[in-house]
């Protein structure tokens, strides 16, 4: 015997609400289906003639790798699913910038660059998701991932490093000044050897290495561990250590006339300012 359930207002506002809403969720999933079967690719090779200040390269997501060069140039592959993205050059204020769009609801859609840029040009690189990496530049770069690795390695211009959500690896930065932040992901930069250098984390651990006395140090983490690892020598340095929760270790030689100021904040987690000794540690 079958029973028939009355149809009452709540069971009619259940209805009205969950049939759109399965109906979307069923629409959804075959056109995501559908965009993984119609994938497509199409190289990009992109050559600048000219004298430009400044490269901007920017897309949403995937893979770009910087490196040195005799000019300006982007080479490499993009993927997309049902409709075609977009890759376009543009001029911007001393200099051009090369932009890569996604133009799709769902599916797969990536740029995997290799760029070169020749010696002293200022380089600006932002990838929405995925993997930004720079080696061996001489001019001034500025590098935000927002989703992703940030790895940079030999830098001797200033640097500006920031990621959204992942980890900021560096080593051998030698500008005079280096700027990397993290919103959530750790940050560690060694065989670091410029003279002004701010960091800041607002969820994981902070190490800095330096080969060469500093002038300026300004450290800031809400939560996560510091560590600030200078040279060894007599160098007395003038240490501002604070932490709301957790430990502050000092063992490097204070003085407050120092002109090598070193100044460490965190909410929560330890402070140690300290030197190495033989080999710089990794």
């Amino acid at each position: 015997m079958t029973t028939t359930l009355p149809m009452t207002p709540g069971r009619r506002v259940t209805l009205a609400a969950g049939t759109p809403l399965a109906l979307a969720v069923i629409g959804w999933s075959a056109l995501t289906g559908v965009a993984w079967l119609g994938q497509g690719s199409y190289p990009v090779s992109v050559h600048m003639r000219g004298h430009y200040r400044t490269l901007r390269v920017t897309a949403d997501a995937g893979a770009i790798s910087i490196g040195p060069g005799t000019g300006i140039s982007i080479g490499g592959t993009a993927r997309y699913a049902l409709t075609r993205s977009s890759v376009n050059a543009h001029p911007i204020a001393g200099g051009v910038e090369i932009s890569s769009q996604c133009r799709q609801l769902t599916g797969p859609c990536t740029f995997d660059y290799r760029v070169t840029v020749p010696a002293g040009q200022r380089t600006a690189a932002s990838l929405g998701s995925g993997t930004l990496t720079a080696a061996h530049l001489s001019g001034p770069v500025a590098l935000h991932d927002r989703s992703g690795h940030l790895e940079t390695r030999d830098l001797s211009g200033d640097a500006v490093l920031t990621d959204d959500s992942g980890p900021v690896t560096a080593s051998a930065i030698s500008g005079r000044s280096l700027s990397v932040s993290d919103y959530s992901g750790s940050i560690t930069v060694t065989g670091l050897s410029s003279a002004d250098v701010t960091a800041t984390d607002r969820s994981g651990e902070i190490t800095l290495v330096f080969t060469r006395v500093p002038d300026r140090v300004t450290v800031s983490d809400w939560a996560g561990a510091i560590r600030i690892v200078l040279p060894p020598g007599i160098t007395a340095y003038h240490v501002r250590a604070s932490t709301r929760s957790g430990h502050a270790v000092v063992t490097v030689p204070t003085a407050s006339i120092s002109p090598h100021v070193i100044t460490a904040t965190d909410a929560s987690g330890g402070i140690e300012v300290t030197r190495w000794e033989g080999s710089p540690p990794a």
